[in-house]
């Protein structure tokens, strides 16, 4: 043995192994087996710090491990996984089923599996599926890649908002898109009052354009814009009428009374 931290290239060692050899049946803690690799069980009427405890001594330069659990995969030409229903599994009652509060330079957790989900979410919370509370500056959420599909899908039944945005947002916006896209928005469901609702807003400003920009109808066809001087609706390229800012009016065809002026 060579002296610590100076393996030769190709040694391997185990602090402790074992090996279980389960030939009689199928034990998946249902069937009225019990077989486990290791058990840890107290008798105490107090409460320990934990059931394993991974730690390094002060002296150490290099951490003591790459990975302090590992799980691993197919092996040594073999077909099957570690395990079949859950690498890791909690039924435990405590405040937090993973709690991540160290230092990680990337990710407090890392999915890059090939599965169906990278996250799912199906429990009976009884405040919501996630919940995410930072005061630090970084953006909550950030999704970054390419989907064939889309990057945000709900498909839900609730009678309450799809999508709320509540709290105070004095420099920004309830929603910003700053993407390149075909449509910023595209309203294209079943909608039994509006497509689109801002009478309950507490602002002055329901809508606002820039000059050039048109509000259009008819499948952009007929549109209105303010070129700057004019307020103009369109037909494609013909002007049908506009009203310029000292009120003035030009119209391409007739003005015609309706009643008494």
């Amino acid at each position: 043995m060579n002296d610590p931290g100076a393996m030769a290239t190709n040694m391997s060692t185990i602090g402790a192994e074992g090996d279980l050899n389960n030939a009689d049946l199928d034990c998946n803690g249902q069937s009225g087996c019990f077989i486990v690799n290791m058990f840890l069980n107290t008798t105490s009427r107090f409460t320990s710090l934990a059931g394993i405890f991974f730690g390094a001594s002060s002296g150490q330069t290099a951490a003591s491990y790459h990975d302090a659990i590992y799980i691993g995969g197919k092996a040594n030409g073999g077909t099957a996984d570690v395990a079949s229903d859950n690498d890791i599994w909690s039924q435990g009652g405590g405040a937090y089923g993973y709690h991540a509060s160290g230092t990680h330079s990337e990710a407090g957790v890392f999915v890059e599996s090939a599965g169906k989900h990278d996250l799912l979410l199906t429990g009976p919370a009884t405040s919501s599926n996630l919940n995410i509370i930072s005061s630090v500056s970084p953006a909550k959420i950030v999704i970054n890649g390419s989907s064939s599909v889309g990057d945000v899908i709900v498909n839900t039944t609730t009678n309450g908002n799809v999508f709320s945005a509540q709290g105070t947002h004095s420099a920004g916006s309830g929603y910003q898109d700053q993407s390149t896209a075909s449509s910023g928005a595209n309203m294209s469901g079943t909608y039994s009052y509006a497509a689109f609702v801002a009478e309950n807003a507490q602002t002055k400003l329901a809508f606002t354009a820039a000059p050039g920009q048109e509000v259009c109808f008819d499948h952009s066809d007929r549109c209105v814009t303010y070129d700057g001087s004019k307020l103009v609706y369109s037909i494609g390229s013909k002007r049908v009428f506009s009203v310029d800012d000292q009120g003035n009016m030009t119209l391409a065809g007739t003005l015609s009374q309706n009643g008494m002026p």
